[in-house]
């Protein structure tokens, strides 16, 4: 099976953009429309064919007897702790790592660029040029940056659904669950103060 993303974008270019394709296709040099042919499309139809099966998992339920079976890898609780807690959401949207005690990160420089674009300066473009900072002193804060990290994981299955009602009309039994669910994001702001 193509995979869903390939698949849409080659359906969007065919559906409705076929004319242009069609051009963009005729504008290549003959031997270069050659080489796609033999080499990048079955490249990609043989794709079809490759899985990843450990597939998306949540930490609570990592995929371990699987791993174990096909990798010989065994996931012990103490190395699930390690991996939540070094996993990172950035509040601007993207993910990381630590890669330290002392705060390092890890990221994609995408994630980092907005940040990064709003601590820059004419004369300074960090986006653009980089920063190495050689000690602690040199570092520049972000401060509209938040790093957010899973501290733990509850089932809140029972408060969410307790709202609805057998029977209720569906756009109120939605309404139920989301004022449940914000009542259950609200409370760790609240006990933090």
């Amino acid at each position: 099976m193509i995979s869903s993303h390939f698949a849409f974008n080659f359906i969007l270019c065919f559906e409705f953009r076929t004319t242009a394709c069609y051009c963009l296709w005729m504008n290549l040099s003959k031997a270069f429309r050659q080489t796609l042919a033999r080499f990048v499309v079955p490249f990609f139809l043989s794709t079809a064919f490759l899985a990843a099966d450990e597939g998306m998992w949540l930490f609570n339920q990592p995929p371990a007897s699987l791993l174990a079976e096909k990798h010989r890898f065994r996931l012990t609780d103490s190395w699930m702790d390690k991996l939540r807690l070094a996993s990172i959401r950035f509040n601007s949207g993207g993910s990381g790592a630590f890669i330290s005690d002392e705060g390092l990160l890890i990221s994609n420089h995408h994630v980092a660029g907005g940040t990064l674009y709003k601590l820059s300066t004419p004369e300074r473009n960090l986006y653009q040029d980089g920063f190495l900072a050689r000690n602690r002193t040199e570092e520049i804060k972000c401060p509209e940056l938040e790093l957010l990290v899973l501290i733990s994981m509850t089932n809140v299955t029972r408060e969410v659904v307790s709202g609805v009602q057998p029977g209720m009309d569906p756009e109120k039994a939605f309404e139920a669950r989301r004022a449940a669910i914000s009542k259950i994001e609200k409370a760790p702001r609240q006990a933090q103060g």
